[in-house]
This record gives C-alpha cells, structure tokens and sequence, in this order.
C-alpha cells in the first residue's frame, strides 16, 4: 500500500524553489504492518499550502467567500504501475491570489514524477479545489472538483485527460452541475466551509467510463444572506469514454449504396452474449448498421487500419437473436479484412468491426453495393460557328462512380473521359453524331446520340418584311437556337448610333410597333456568340 504526503509546499535546495512530495509504504501481513517513509521525494512547481487572508473561492450574489481548504493530498489511486494523484494548491507560491488543481503520477519504485499538471485560471477569476482523481485500465484519467467565480455560483465540474493527450495537460472543463444560489453556513466557526464531498471512480462494468460525484451550491433557505441559509447539494456524472456505438443498441447508422466510414474499436468493450465474430471470442468490438437500397451483393472491407482486424456482419434486430451471414479475419492482408453478402431491399444488417487477440485501433470502414450506371442527363444536340468553342454535358450514376468514354461517329476520342467534353476551335469536319459511355463494374450505359452542326459563318437572313397594320415587321432567320440581335437607326450615315431594339433566338419574327414615330428607320441583325 502507498501513501502521499504534501511535504514541503516551496522548499529551497541549491538555489531551486520547488514543490515536494513524499511517498510511505504500508507492508507486512494484518495485525503486524509497517509504516516505512521512503526517500523518494517527487517534485514539482512551488506552490503556497494556505491561502493568505482573504483569498478563498467567491461566489455570485455575495461578497462571502467560500474557504478553500489547504494542499493536503485529496485522494491516491494506484493504476497502471503508477501513483496518481490530486490536490489544491494556491498560487503563485509567495503572494497566492487564487486556487488550483494539482495533479500527478509517479513511480512508485523510485519516486520519479512521470508527469504533473495544474487546472489554473492566472487572470483569479475562476478557483478551482477539491478534487478527485480515477484512472481506467487504458491510463486515461477523470479529476472531479470545484468552481468558484464572482460569475457563477459554487459548481461541480470535472476534466478529462486522454491517455496520449500531451503529458501535463488536460481536455477543457465540463460543468457537471451548476450551482444554484449563494453558500453561507460557517457553523459558528468562521470558515464558510466546503469541499467535503468530491469523489471519482472508473466505471465497475467496463473499467473504461468514469463516474464522478461533485459538490454544488443549493438554493439557500430564504435569502441566502444570512450565515446559516447555506444548502449544498451533489451530483452525479457519468463520464463515457468508450467508442457511441461500442454496444449493439447504440449502434451507427450508415446509409447509401457507397460510403466511407472511419471509425475505431479503442476502448470498446465486448458485451454479454455477444457473437464470436469469425470466430473470435470476446473481442473489442463497434457496431453499425445498414438498410440495403436495393438488392444484390454487398462487399465490406477494412482500409487504412492500424490493427489486425476482424469484421462480420449479422440479420437480426438485437444481440440475442443474429444470423450470421459472412465474417472474416485479416483476408485482405495486414490485418485488413473484407467480405461479400447478398442484400435484398429494405432489410437491416448489423456490422460489427472488432479486434484480433483484444487488438484495437482506427480504421475506415468501406462498403459498397455496386449498381449498373444509367445517364440521369444525356447529352443535347447543339450548334457552333467555326472557331467557338463547344461543351456536350452528360451525367451518369451508379456504384461504384462510373467512368466515361466520349465517341464521336462512333470512335472513341482519346483522352475525352470527363463527364462533360468540351471541342474548343470547332471545324465543319467535326459536325457529326456525340455520345457518352458510362462504365463501372457493374455494367456500362450509353447516352442519347448529340449531333453538332457546324456552320462556316452566322449570318442572318431576313425575310416577309412588310408594313402590316401601322407596324413594321421582319422574320430573322440564322442559326438555330441562337441569339440573333435587331438594331435600328434613323440614317445610314457612319455618325448615327445604332440602337438596339430587340434580342431573341432564332428563327423569330420582330415587329416595330414605332413605325409611325420616325420618317425613316434603317436595321440591322448581329449575330450574338
């Protein structure tokens, strides 16, 4: 058994202000133990032990502050091979203006301090104290403690620290209960006293997921102004830190009939009557699941993982009453896996990624159910002067995505494998019959024929003219579907400006309603690229 002492809180050896610990041990059978005070002393950074006068933990509401005890060990738990744990320390050491949370873990064999933290506001606008401190089988740690600030009232909070978080550090403050009213009950000694009650433990089910239990102001008996009307209450927290969909129910919906998901087993636990996935018993496992789009074979695999894999796939609504339909370890080469099943539509299938031999480790689940392609746009016919630049459009869908192919007269153009396919500085010898192929490996699709007609130039023609009913009117004709601009003026002399007067595609028929308004009118038609 170990013991923890806060030796000497600023103590100056060889021109260094440090910070000690000391370590006992208890050995020797019931009835005849030994205490033994060691000479492993672990340091750290100064810190003061008491806080000067008037510095303690306020509170919202109140100019009573609430007394923040003093930096004797808070509690010690041995896990891993190592010493963990926690206490108040009130800094800085030598003029302290606020509380905060110490921690450490330390070999026990020799004293050496393997890391230490502090959980400290310098700005002394938020105190923290009391804590507690659990470490779970995968040294991930859990510190349950107090909050005090002139914003709040006194709170329970805790902080949680991933085992490869950067040494010393931990993940930012969670507020586990918030206080609910000013704290105010001396008992008649002075001291507006608190933070009896701060406890943290690892979960007993899956040492994995910690609990916490924190301390919290109450709402006080009548105003809470007078010494007495104090109240404090507790709370529970359940911190979870294994994986959302590490059991069955909690599984991960994954949908489409292609998808990318990463993931990872880390810290997942296996459940009671779980199934041995390809026959591996109790391993750590995650779960999905999955509503087939349609029917036919499914593939799943296992990419870019960090550990050797086990992957099975289950019908079936819990964990008590699955079907197993394909399973597989490490097929796909190392500690990949991967798998084939057929799907019918609608149903749900259950995915269970594990770990071989309790391995875990990030990977990417990959599933696809492969789809023939089908264009849900062909391409349209269309047409160009020579010299524009032309763009046939086309889009097909299937699983996996398709691949293209453009033909043109039915031989395939080199290097035309986009959806879209663009002939830039068209000639007339490239008018002719476009279409797209769409492969995968599912089959292969072949869009609408495009026909491209090519024109040497755009001139316009204009025809039926004639004044019908005091109005002017034209046909103008060119290019298909392309725009064509009328333009008008009252001379034809270089000097007048051309006004523009209606734009359209053609063929369309334009009718002056102004006829009356001018003596003469001269036009014109431009081709608009």
């Amino acid at each position: 058994m170990y013991l923890v002492q806060t030796w000497a809180t600023n103590l100056v050896i060889s021109g260094s202000t440090n910070g000690y610990l000391r370590l006992y041990t208890i050995t020797g059978n019931p009835g005849s133990e030994l205490l033994t005070a060691t000479l492993f002393f672990p340091s750290g950074q100064p810190w003061a032990d008491v806080p000067p006068t008037g510095i303690s933990g306020p509170q919202s509401n109140s100019t009573v502050k609430i007394h923040c005890g003093d930096s004797r060990m808070q509690n010690v738990v041995y896990r891993n091979g190592y010493l963990w744990c926690a206490q108040t320390v009130f800094l800085p050491f030598n003029a302290a203006t606020h509380s905060a949370v110490q921690w450490w873990q330390i070999g026990p064999g020799d004293g050496s301090v393997s890391q230490v933290g502090r959980l400290e506001d310098t700005a002394a606008t938020l105190f923290y104290a009391f804590p507690s401190i659990a470490v779970n089988r995968f040294g991930d740690a859990l510190i349950g403690y107090s909050t005090f600030s002139t914003n709040q009232y006194a709170s329970g909070a805790y902080s949680y620290r991933e085992f490869n978080d950067p040494p010393g550090t931990l993940r930012p403050s969670v507020v586990l209960k918030s206080g609910q009213g000013v704290y105010y009950k001396t008992f008649g000694g002075g001291r507006n006293r608190w933070g009896d009650l701060s406890a943290t433990v690892t979960d007993p089910l899956n040492d994995a997921d910690f609990w916490t239990v924190q301390e919290y102001a109450a709402t006080p008996n009548g105003t809470g102004a007078s010494d007495g009307d104090g109240r404090f209450g507790v709370w529970w927290g359940n911190a979870v830190i294994t994986p959302t969909n590490d059991n069955f129910v909690g599984s991960a919906l994954i949908s489409g009939g292609e998808v990318f998901v990463p993931g990872t087993n880390t810290k997942a636990t296996p459940e009671t009557g779980e199934p041995s996935h390809a026959g591996v018993n109790n391993p750590p496992s995650v779960w999905y699941r999955w509503v087939a789009p349609t029917n036919g074979s499914v593939s799943l695999d296992i990419r870019t993982n960090t550990f050797d894999t086990v992957l099975a796939v289950y019908a079936g609504s819990s964990l008590t009453n699955l079907t197993a339909l394909a399973s597989d370890h490490g097929s796909a080469g190392s500690g990949a896996s991967k798998l084939v099943f057929t799907a019918t539509n609608g149903v749900t299938y259950q995915i269970a990624v594990a770990g071989f031999a309790n391995a875990s480790g990030s990977f990417t689940l990959h599933l696809i159910q492969p789809t023939a392609p089908m264009f849900a746009n062909n391409p349209a016919s269309t047409n160009a002067v020579v010299g524009e630049n032309v763009t046939l459009y086309s889009l097909a869908v299937g699983i996996p995505t398709p691949a293209y192919q453009w033909r043109f007269q039915g031989t395939n153009i080199s290097g035309a494998t986009s959806s879209n396919f663009t002939r830039t500085n068209v000639q007339t010898n490239q008018a002719g019959d476009y279409l797209a192929v769409a492969t995968n490996t599912s089959g292969a699709a072949t869009s609408s024929v495009a026909t491209l007609l090519v024109f040497t130039n755009a001139q316009a023609k204009l025809s039926a003219w004639g004044v019908v009913t005091n109005t002017y009117q034209f046909t103008v004709t060119g290019i298909t579907n392309r725009s064509y601009v009328v333009e008008a003026k009252t001379n034809i002399a270089t000097n007048f400006t051309w006004l523009t007067l209606k734009t359209n595609i053609s063929p369309y028929i334009y009718i002056d309603l102004d006829l009356t308004n001018f003596p003469m009118r001269v036009y014109r038609v431009r081709f608009l690229p």
